[in-house]
């Protein structure tokens, strides 16, 4: 049973079995040390802090490490309040001989709290997950970062089903934790996440975690013309013509068309049609600007009202209400 719409608007909710919390709508920080620097990032985690964002999710990879830096520094002071995911083992060679792995592993993470200034992290994450990676190997190591009180929580980014599948089955026989949450590329637009893969998920207590929740911005309500996209995320090579065709852009219109009689908007609509899904805690979305961050922040508080029967229509003929994910908040 999905979540009553009227609670959706920030109520804190579990990552996985964790027993942590967080807030419906969490801040990527993968432009810090990249597109912005330490004054212009510390206005953002600020603006966050200020709405009730709770968790931040970065990695160790983001602007060369500098993400992990500048999130470290800025919530030295605050380090109770909040909720620190970070993620390791993509840009570099995974090891693949046992002896090797845990080493590797450890020093990550020591290297991650080290920039972090921290003495834990909340929730550590596999970046990627390689075909021929031993998950008994990668449990029986986070379980270890665990012990030593170097993590609180582990997950995992775009696994295969059968993978997730596996690693269910080996918490079982070791004891250990397991994957708490998994992230994913999901909007209303994509979504690497497979039925398979899904309901593998749920049935395990995985928590999913989406990122790209606005497909790169596309679904903020800027590009509802049929202007060329030659600025920001979306002119980037990985977005280049993967949300800006016809199909998507009708669908756009259609879908603000709708919003606009309804007396919502597209960006309430995109977060809510995620957060209504009980698999979903929190979705992770980026912000260059605090205004970015305030208006994200505003369009979850108002998603109780933004399901009107005209949105819901248009939401159907797209995606077959239910099909992926089943919005059972819309008012009778």
């Amino acid at each position: 049973m999905n979540p009553d719409c009227n609670t959706i608007a920030w109520q804190k909710r579990e990552l996985g079995s964790s027993g942590i919390a967080v807030a419906p709508l969490s801040l990527g920080c993968n432009n810090f040390g990249l597109r912005l620097d330490y004054r212009q990032s510390n206005r953002v985690i600020f603006a966050a802090l200020d709405v009730g964002i709770n968790a931040f999710d970065t990695a160790n990879i983001y602007g060369d490490g500098k993400s992990e830096e500048f999130l470290g520094q800025a919530l030295a002071e605050r380090r109770s309040e909040v909720v620190i995911a970070t993620k390791f083992g993509r840009g570099d060679a995974i090891p693949s001989d046992p002896r090797e792995y845990a080493s590797y592993a450890r020093n990550h993470c020591e290297q991650s709290l080290r920039r972090l200034r921290t003495d834990h992290v909340d929730l550590f994450q596999l970046h990627r997950f390689p075909p021929d990676l031993d998950i008994e190997l990668v449990l029986e190591t986070f379980e270890d970062l665990k012990r030593r009180g170097m993590i609180r929580s582990y997950g995992c980014s775009d696994p295969r089903a059968d993978q997730l599948r596996r690693s269910r089955k080996a918490a079982r026989a070791s004891g250990a934790q397991g994957f708490s949450t998994m992230q994913v590329e999901r909007s209303l637009l994509a979504s690497t996440c497979s039925q398979e893969l899904y309901d593998e998920a749920a049935d395990g207590g995985v928590s999913i975690l989406p990122y790209y929740p606005l497909a790169g911005g596309f679904l903020t309500g800027k590009y509802l013309g049929d202007e060329r996209i030659e600025r920001g995320r979306l002119s980037e090579p990985k977005f280049v013509g993967r949300f800006d065709g016809n199909v998507n852009r009708d669908f756009l219109r259609d879908l603000a068309s709708a919003c606009q009689r309804a007396g919502t908007n597209l960006l309430t609509v995109a977060l809510g049609y995620l957060l209504s899904d009980n698999s979903i805690p929190t979705v992770i979305a980026g912000a260059s600007t605090a205004e970015h961050v305030q208006q994200n922040a505003a369009a979850v508080r108002a998603i109780p009202d933004a399901f009107g029967e005209d949105v819901v229509a248009v939401l159907a003929r797209r995606h077959r209400l239910g099909a992926e994910t089943e919005i059972d908040c819309i008012p009778q």
